[in-house]
């Protein structure tokens, strides 16, 4: 019997997975928890560069959609570059972590409930189409003052 308390980890697989909705930036942000959690500073400090990386990957999204509004080759590449990013962070940090945990503690930890997350999420989420909705808007309100 050990005297520690048991480690408290969000699922990293279910993170994994619900990035495919909420955006591998809301993966790779619980998966530095996560490593903060388990004691690896290091694993946590790449996990926050994910992080910092899908921020920057969303901010590009906006601009570039800014700029390029009606194109549809940008649209594409977005969404495949988006596809292609979301991959690239799994296979090469986000499953690292599956395996880990499943190594190391199987099923004997303790779930992090997802309430919280899911509603910082949403709230991520409304100010992100906000931003794009307000940035639209002042390119729109730009075009028709150039014309």
């Amino acid at each position: 019997m050990s005297d520690t308390a048991p480690i408290r980890l969000w699922n990293p697989n279910a993170a994994a997975c619900w990035s495919l909705f909420l955006t591998p930036a809301f993966g790779a942000y619980l998966h530095m928890r996560n490593w903060e959690a388990m004691n690896d500073p290091k694993a946590a400090m790449l996990a926050r560069r994910w992080f910092q990386a899908s921020l920057a990957v969303l901010a590009m999204n906006l601009l570039l959609g800014m700029v390029f509004e009606e194109s549809r080759a940008i649209d594409a590449f977005l969404r495949l570059f988006g596809l292609a990013y979301l991959l690239t962070w799994y296979f090469s940090h986000g499953r690292v972590q599956v395996r880990h945990v499943q190594d190391v503690y199987g099923d004997d930890y303790v779930r992090q409930p997802w309430g919280r997350v899911f509603g910082y999420a949403l709230l991520g989420v409304l100010a992100y189409f906000g931003v794009a909705f307000i940035v639209g808007m002042l390119s729109a309100l730009y075009d028709s003052f150039r014309q």
